[in-house]
């Protein structure tokens, strides 16, 4: 009986309210013993470790809930991202500073961006979990968006990253590039872009 020799062909089409479509073609040679077979697959099915990088915007909350169907399809942790970017705000906004002093609280810009980070990843964390994922955690981290997430998916051996087209980038996203782009350009695990 022939068995595939080797993957040959992927294709992600999306993320549905299931499960992710995916067209896997092969190889097919009579050398090929059922072992063989087991390790041309291996890297497909073994998504231990999805990150996730979100900011808040649409795309990266669907991205959670991709990742989140990959996860419950796999067993993979989620884990979600979201880096505040350095100099990235003007500051506290007067009106929480005007309270905090009422309050008699101290509040810097960094405890400020920190908080709304933290309620990003709360909402990205809903969306995975709605998703079927059971191993889910948050990372707030600093620093210019596109180099901290391809450090930490090193550093944290990521097997994919998913994340959204098109996030909060603004006019520098469309002048210098994308977050997303300069990831999936620059990253050594596969990068998913969801839209």
């Amino acid at each position: 009986m022939a068995l595939a020799k080797g993957l040959t062909s992927l294709n992600a089409n999306s993320c549905g309210d299931d499960l992710l479509g995916v067209d896997i073609q092969f190889d097919w040679s009579d050398e090929c013993t059922e072992n063989k077979l087991d390790k041309s697959l291996e890297w497909w099915v073994m998504f231990a470790n999805i990150l996730v990088p979100v900011d808040g915007s649409a795309n990266a909350y669907r991205a959670s809930e991709c990742a989140g169907d990959l996860a419950a399809k796999y067993g993979a942790r989620v884990t979600l991202l979201c880096v505040i970017s350095e100099g990235g705000a003007s500051g506290v906004p007067e009106e929480l500073r005007d309270l905090a002093m009422i309050e008699h609280i101290e509040i810097t810009q960094w405890n400020w961006l920190e908080g709304v980070a933290n309620q990003i990843l709360q909402t990205a964390e809903r969306g995975a979990r709605s998703r079927g994922a059971e191993d889910v955690q948050t990372v707030v981290d600093q620093g210019e968006p596109a180099k901290a997430i391809i450090d930490f998916a090193k550093s944290h051996h990521a097997d994919l990253i998913v994340m959204g087209r098109r996030g909060l980038g603004g006019v520098a996203g469309l002048l210098m590039g994308s977050v997303s782009h300069k990831v999936a350009h620059l990253v050594e695990c596969p990068c998913m872009t969801v839209i």
